[in-house]
């Protein structure tokens, strides 16, 4: 596992939500997030995660699959969740 969190398949993404066991975090600002977003995505901006992480306390249970949009921020953001003490992943491609 990479320190950011293992890299997921969208059938693997779309498994683990549909059994209740992940949850999505789009991490791109609202503004791309509003013009199109995996349904039920939480959207909490990259610039904004560290000042908003209580509010994912409640998904500790779950793998939080993190997703941007060109993947170039989910590794960084993963590694943070995890120190964090979440179980992070992040959808490749």
């Amino acid at each position: 596992l990479r320190k950011g969190g293992k890299s997921l398949s969208t059938r693997e993404l779309t498994a683990l939500v549909n059994a209740d066991q992940a949850v999505v975090l789009d991490i791109r600002p609202a503004k791309e997030f509003a013009s199109g977003h995996i349904v039920d995505a939480l959207n909490i901006p990259a610039d904004k995660l560290n000042s908003r992480m209580t509010e994912l306390e409640k998904y500790k249970g779950k793998t939080i699959i993190l997703v941007d949009a060109m993947g170039q921020h989910s590794g960084t953001w993963g590694g943070v969740l995890k120190k964090a003490g979440f179980n992070a992943a992040k959808l490749s491609g």
